[in-house]
């Protein structure tokens, strides 16, 4: 069973025919309109995926959502000349010096200040059939029982940070990065019973982070806004349906405004139910208002 959460009544008949099962649409989002530029979000997979060394320079595509003009992609860190197709679409020119030697290139997408950037996707660069070598594992403690985590850059520092979904204790753990491959101590953040899979976006459209996570025994989905430094505000709950086990974020009503589907893993009924919620309030711990199921 699915469940999906928008913004609004858009496009629904669209969704309708894309998704099979059960639907649950929620917003998760403001429904005002941004001070700034968003934070974009890419979605994998580039195109192209991966590239052989020592290829031509090429033409990448990258999708996504919250682009805006001007925004920029960057390569390994390095600006590329970029065109803003749409808010869902860029082109970046990229050099043969760039895919001259095998390695794998970080990919992100910069939206002009006050802007943010986004999630890092990557590239191989690699020839068919190599393999890459892993140095030794390192450990960093979180909360009881974590299995997944996400990335983002939650303090704005460039550097990646990781955000750990404890489903013993109850809470989420954040770990900010270094940037070197090491992480700080984890503060962890209280969210709904057995939180088991975290989506990050930026749902209230402030420029920064926030996260979504999916509690798979309280049957509730916990929002919590970021406030740009690292840290979060009070987790805030929306239900969902039974048992949910995984989210993910995207733009799925092409509406240029992050959404988010849950799955439901055990009320699998058959038939549709479909719930249109009402938006957050940026920059508010907001409810979600206007709950109707079909």
């Amino acid at each position: 069973m699915w469940w999906i959460m928008f913004r609004n009544y858009r496009s629904l008949r669209e969704i309708f025919q894309l998704f099979v099962g059960s639907l649950l649409l929620l917003s998760i989002a403001t429904g005002v309109a941004p001070a700034q530029n968003p934070v974009p979000l890419i979605n994998q997979p580039l195109v192209p995926a991966a590239i052989k060394p020592g290829s031509a320079g090429f033409t990448i595509t990258v999708n996504g959502t919250g682009f805006v003009s001007g925004a920029v992609v960057k390569w390994n860190g390095n600006v590329r000349t970029t065109t803003f197709v749409s808010k869902s679409r860029l082109t970046a020119s990229i050099l043969s010096t760039d895919v001259a030697k095998a390695n794998t290139a970080s990919v992100t997408v910069v939206n002009p200040s006050p802007g943010g950037s986004s999630n890092v996707v990557f590239l191989p660069i690699r020839a068919a059939g190599t393999w890459s070598a892993f140095g030794p594992a390192s450990h960093f403690a979180a909360g009881a029982g974590p299995e997944t985590l996400v990335t983002g850059d939650f303090n704005r520092d460039h550097k990646l940070d990781l955000a750990v979904p404890n489903p013993n204790s109850n809470n989420i753990s954040i770990l900010l990065g270094n940037g070197d491959g090491t992480f700080r101590s984890s503060v962890e953040y209280g969210v709904g019973q057995s939180p088991v899979k975290a989506a990050v976006g930026d749902f209230n459209g402030d420029g920064k982070l926030d996260l979504v996570i999916a509690n798979n025994v309280s049957n509730n989905v916990s929002v919590l806004l970021g406030n740009g430094d690292g840290s979060f505000r009070t987790a805030v709950e929306h239900s969902v349906g039974q048992n949910p086990s995984a989210v993910a974020v995207g733009d799925f009503n092409r509406d240029g405004k992050l959404d988010a589907v849950v799955t439901d893993a055990s009320s699998n009924k058959g038939g549709r139910i479909v719930s249109i919620g009402c938006s957050l309030q940026r920059g508010s711990e907001s409810r979600l208002g206007c709950d109707r199921r079909f």
